[in-house]
């Protein structure tokens, strides 16, 4: 973000010079368990994404399937799971042991230029795309935790090409 001559100095401004972290939800419970039905394992508390600026979202997560070498989707949705894609992990297979898990992680940078801010929760999805098995999200434990992570990362004119928030 440019600075302009004669341009004051505020705390809000400084906060907006650099990322920060502006929402961390962690996952603690195993989701259910699906098959072809795509379900919310982790829904995240609500964000205010304000007007004009950029945010990188990202997720990660095991997977675990009771059959050997299914493929899972792992998706970040608006609110719940029919809402706006975010996030996508299409094809995440699951290696050929029981049980497993396999990890999933992607983040994407998303700018909300709508003119105003929009305030809403993100949902952490799971559908299988092939195999037999049901399959869940695992939940935390002390080697691994799984969570949503959501960044300020500033002005979105510096990132044209970013997923549009809506």
């Amino acid at each position: 973000m440019a600075w302009l001559p004669g341009q004051r100095i505020t705390a809000q401004r400084l906060r907006d010079n650099h990322p920060r972290p502006i929402s961390y939800d962690a996952i603690t419970s195993n989701s259910s368990a699906t098959t072809t039905t795509e379900i919310v394992a982790l829904t995240s508390t609500p964000v205010t994404y304000r007007t004009g600026r950029a945010y990188r979202i990202s997720l990660k997560c095991a997977v675990q399937t009771s059959a050997a070498a299914d493929r899972v989707t792992v998706r970040l949705r608006k609110l719940n799971s029919t809402g706006a894609v975010y996030v996508e992990i299409p094809h995440v297979v699951i290696p050929a042991t029981t049980p497993a898990n396999q990890l999933a992680e992607s983040s994407v940078l998303a700018s909300n230029d709508t003119g105003a801010d929009i305030s809403t929760a993100l949902a952490l999805t799971i559908v299988r795309n092939a195999g037999t098995g049901n399959v869940l999200i695992t939940g935390s434990s002390a080697a691994f935790v799984g969570h949503i992570l959501v960044e300020d990362y500033g002005p979105s004119s510096d990132f044209p090409n970013s997923r549009a928030i809506t």
